[in-house]
């Protein structure tokens, strides 16, 4: 056996001594935060006879979470049933905010890039019900404007994470309720006045805080 064939070896048998010291520290340190979140989840929805059903985490997993619903239900239809919520939200006539060219509702779609589409133009339509909860937005001047309209930009065109008020906008932008469950909180429906008895079941997703490194991340939630 040669030198560097030696070298090799050794490098690999050290490697796998690492390996397992790590697995041994990790054993002895007990159930990660994302361990305990996904037991509790399962503990949650199990009953129900629900599982969660992992989304790709790439900054797009809420309108992903939200995509593999509709493709789930085949609501497509739904969606063109329920229409846009085109309210307009109060605007101070001293500062006009531009839609950014979406005067009109963009078409119906099933994927992530037209939910953002979709969910970007009822948050310009609506501004004063999401403004608020965004402090570099929440004032109705020059720089605020300007803050809105770059922040609806990244809703309608990035990578940028979706939260709850993003999520609320979505409800409305496709006339459906959507149920979010999370590990140690109440279920959250937004969109609860689309919920109708007899009409179109709620869209199911989870949130969780302790996903990835990164943090947090929806996923769909299916049956059993």
């Amino acid at each position: 056996m040669t030198k560097a064939m030696l070298r090799r070896q050794k490098k690999e048998t050290e490697e796998r001594e690492r390996e397992v010291r790590i697995n041994d520290e990790k054993s002895n340190m007990g159930p990660s935060a994302r361990d305990r979140e996904e037991a509790a989840l399962k503990l949650l929805l199990t009953p129900l006879h629900l599982r969660i059903k992992d989304i790709k985490a790439d900054g797009h997993c809420m309108y992903r979470s939200v995509e593999d619903q509709l493709v789930l239900r085949n609501s497509k239809d739904g969606a063109h049933a329920h229409g846009e919520d085109g309210a307009v939200g109060e605007q101070s006539s001293e500062h006009e905010i531009s839609d950014g060219g979406q005067g009109a509702a963009p078409p119906v779609g099933e994927d992530f890039a037209s939910l953002r589409r979709r969910c970007a133009h009822v948050m310009r339509k609506s501004q004063w019900d999401y403004r608020p909860f965004l402090a570099q937005c929440a004032e109705d001047s020059t720089a605020c404007n300007a803050a809105w309209v770059a922040y609806c930009l990244e809703v309608e065109d990035s990578a940028a994470w979706g939260g709850q008020m993003e999520l609320g906008a979505l409800a409305k932008a496709l006339g459906r309720c959507i149920k979010v469950y999370t590990a140690h909180m109440p279920v959250v429906v937004m969109g609860e006045e689309f919920a109708v008895e007899g009409g179109e079941a709620p869209l199911v997703v989870c949130f969780q805080q302790h996903a990835f490194g990164l943090g947090e991340h929806y996923n769909s939630v299916v049956g059993l």
